[in-house]
């Protein structure tokens, strides 16, 4: 019922994912490459926040050695 033609429609051959191997072939090659680009973008994301997570450690730490100079703390 679902695959039925409706009324007046000229009858139409099956659709080609299920008639054409080629179509069906490519089909799961789509959905990797669709996965591999969501990957890239959730990758890019994670690296710009590792970058601005570093950049936020270095200037703390430049803060702290700006704080502590001319100190020694061994003695």
């Amino acid at each position: 019922m679902w695959m039925g033609q409706g009324l007046g429609e000229e009858e139409v051959g099956p659709p080609e994912y299920l008639c054409n191997d080629a179509v069906r072939e490519g089909i799961p090659a789509v959905l990797v490459l669709d996965r591999a680009k969501e990957e890239e973008v959730r990758l890019q994301a994670e690296g710009s926040a590792m970058i601005a997570w570093v950049d936020t450690q270095l200037k703390k730490v430049q803060v702290a050695l700006g704080a502590c100079a001319g100190q020694c703390f061994i003695c």
